[in-house]
């Protein structure tokens, strides 16, 4: 979850110009932006061979300490959103997107391989796929 807290911060900082910060932050400079995700649910797919992880996002703005102008941020943001948020080698693209007072909700699904019980590593991706018809 820190991991895609990091890559949303980052994403946004970036897109916004405003320091954005993973998780709640001790240090209250403004503008800022909190991200914090929160695994909603984790399915097994692929026979067990890999998991879907949907995680729930909250970026929280406060434009000054009053949050006036909270609500404009969050505007431009939840324009941006449907290009996606880059993270590693993947873009993750949000779904569910809503806005509630200073507050921006939104989900991300992320498919990854699960290790088989007795190897350290996951197992490598299928080269090449063969059909006869």
């Amino acid at each position: 979850m820190v991991h895609i807290q990091q890559a949303v911060a980052q994403w946004l900082g970036q897109k916004t110009g405003v320091k954005a910060v993973a998780g709640q932050s001790p240090v209250q400079t403004y503008p800022l932006l909190t991200v914090e995700a929160d695994l909603e649910s984790a399915t097994p797919v692929d026979g067990g061979r890999q998991c879907e992880e949907r995680f729930a996002v909250t970026v929280t703005a406060a434009a000054d300490r009053d949050r006036d102008r909270s609500r404009e941020i969050l505007a431009g943001l939840a324009l941006a959103l449907p290009a996606g948020i880059p993270m590693d080698d993947r873009v993750l693209h949000p779904q569910d997107v809503s806005t509630q007072g200073d507050t921006l909700r939104f989900s991300l699904t992320l498919c990854r391989v699960r290790p088989v019980s007795g190897e350290d590593e996951a197992a490598g991706f299928m080269g090449t796929l063969h059909f006869n018809i």
